[in-house]
């Protein structure tokens, strides 16, 4: 998702809504003011990868669309850059 916001998240949705779906995403803009919460909801993934450092994630959890990654989804796993290096098998 890169650096989407608003009008990004508005465009993804209106052209692509459930063809947005996918096990792994990035959030975008490192999880601070990005991509609006309905792109996490059709994207309905099961991982996601946080490339923000431990402070910044932690000043962050309660924006919309992260506390509904962190609370009220589907996620399994969150993998947040500033806990180091992780390996993702992939099936």
């Amino acid at each position: 998702l890169g650096d989407a916001l608003d009008e990004a998240s508005d465009r993804l949705v209106a052209k692509y809504g459930d063809y947005l779906k996918c096990d792994i995403v990035q959030m975008a803009h490192h999880g601070f003011n990005g991509a609006k919460k309905e792109v996490y909801e059709l994207a309905d993934p099961s991982i996601v990868l946080w490339p923000t450092a431990d402070y910044r994630f932690d000043e962050n959890t309660k924006r919309p669309s992260n506390n509904f990654l962190l609370n009220d989804s589907n996620v399994k796993e969150h993998y947040i850059s500033g806990h180091g290096t992780v390996t993702l098998e992939l099936s």
